[in-house]
């Protein structure tokens, strides 16, 4: 049995991606060489979930970051609830916390390379 875990990039829409797999080294459970053909298929989006995007415009930004940054320091009325408080999770440990403010400010900084949604990120 075999998992393959991949990100798909912000902003892909809802529906048929196109996914290609390429196979460099496959070891079995004994260290012993295994082949395999690359495959192409696709892979369905059935829903874009943008972690950071806690005020649901799209993708993350700045304003993001200052409402989560707000709900933090307990301004009144700016308490996140619901979808917006899954949402404010960036390292995906169960809570919200600056954590999750400093790995959403990386993000922004080198959206590249400082991914969010992935548990326990460091």
């Amino acid at each position: 049995m075999v998992s393959i875990h991949f990100r798909i990039k912000n902003n892909v829409p809802v529906g048929q991606t196109p996914l290609t797999i390429s196979v460099m080294e496959l070891k079995d459970a004994n260290g012993a060489d295994v082949f395999a053909e690359p495959n192409h298929g696709f892979v369905y989006v059935l829903q874009a979930i943008s972690f950071g995007n806690v005020t649901e415009s799209g993708i993350p930004g700045v304003n993001d970051l200052v409402r989560l940054a707000q709900h933090l320091a307990g301004v009144p009325g700016k308490q996140l609830f619901g979808n917006a408080l899954y949402l404010a999770d960036t390292d995906r440990n169960g809570k919200v916390d600056v954590a999750d403010l400093v790995l959403l400010a990386r993000h922004l900084a080198d959206p590249e390379n400082v991914l969010l949604g992935i548990p326990h990120q460091t």
